[in-house]
């Protein structure tokens, strides 16, 4: 009975080791049969005739290597081709610029045409530097020009002081008494600003003054710039009809401020006006302070105006 057993025992691992090998057969024979597919697959892709066997793919192989030969020829003698067409290209493209060179030089030849290419290019770059030259001059110009300027507005700024004590001579308003010019540059120009004060707020004295209150502000404005600075060796003020809004009364202070412009500063006066009275009133003014007045008159007749002197 055991070796009964025993024999079973050993037919059980002997059908085991079959089982294993039949498994192992079976997965074998997949494998084999998917390579087989592949190879069937690709044979296909090849476009080769019948079952994959080696005569026929030796054939294949040869007709490939064939037509690598022929495509490999053919693509040298298309690089040739290509080659000379570049070749022809070149020469049209002389030919053309030839004839655009011929057509600008007219009937110079390609040497002359140079030379006077390069004379006019010489020419050029010679106006170009003196533009360059006279650029920066005048940049260096306009810097001290400004610069210039710049001590111009402080020159004007200077005679507030003077100005303001001319001024109260001559306007009783208090509202002028403490006015100042403000002088400024503003886009490369010159301005100037004269304000006073309205109801707390600065406004422009043009839009307050009356016509002889504006002749008085540029009348003592002139004085105070000849006073403080000598334009000319000819220390002169020409005036004309500085009082024409002016009564008598408030005349009586300009020619006062006049006055002792000639007596205290040595200036000339010339000054035209239409009424001879204030013309007589400033006359017994200046003589009785001993200053020289000459009175003249001018006359229209049909030669024209003529000055004749008045006693």
């Amino acid at each position: 009975m055991e070796s009964l057993r025993n024999r079973l025992d050993e037919q059980h691992i002997i059908v085991k080791e079959n089982e294993q090998n039949i498994w192992t057969n079976k997965e074998v024979t997949s494998q084999i049969t998917s390579q087989q597919n592949e190879i069937k697959a690709k044979w296909m892709q090849a476009n080769l005739e019948g079952i994959p066997n080696i005569e026929a793919f030796n054939k294949g192989k040869a007709a490939i290597q064939d037509q690598e030969k022929m495509l490999k020829t053919n693509k040298e003698t298309l690089d040739k081709i290509n080659e000379e067409l570049a070749r022809w290209k070149t020469a049209e493209q002389y030919d053309e610029y030839s004839a655009q060179i011929k057509e600008l030089s007219g009937a110079l030849d390609e040497v002359q045409y140079l030379a006077q290419l390069q004379a006019i290019s010489k020419k050029l770059e010679l106006e170009l530097s003196s533009i360059e030259e006279k650029k920066k001059t005048l940049a260096t110009l306009y810097t001290k020009v400004a610069a210039g300027i710049n001590e111009v507005h402080e020159y004007i700024k200077s005679i507030n002081p003077l100005w303001s004590a001319l001024l109260k001579r001559v306007v009783v308003n208090p509202r002028f008494s403490e006015i100042t010019l403000d002088s400024y540059s503003y886009q490369n120009k010159n301005q100037a600003d004269v304000k006073v004060t309205l109801h707390d707020d600065k406004v422009k004295v043009v839009e307050v003054a009356s016509e002889s209150q504006i002749t008085d502000l540029q009348l003592t404005f002139m004085l105070s710039m000849a006073q403080t600075y000598s334009w000319t060796p000819w220390k002169a003020l020409l005036l004309d009809d500085p009082t024409q809004h002016h009564d008598l009364v408030h005349a009586a202070g300009v020619f006062d401020l006049l006055r002792d412009s000639i007596i205290d500063n040595k200036f000339q006066v010339l000054l035209g006006t239409h009424d001879s009275i204030q013309a007589r009133f400033f006359q017994r003014k200046l003589q009785n302070d001993g200053v020289p007045v000459r009175l003249w008159n001018l006359l229209v007749d049909e030669n024209g105006v003529k000055a004749e002197r008045m006693d």
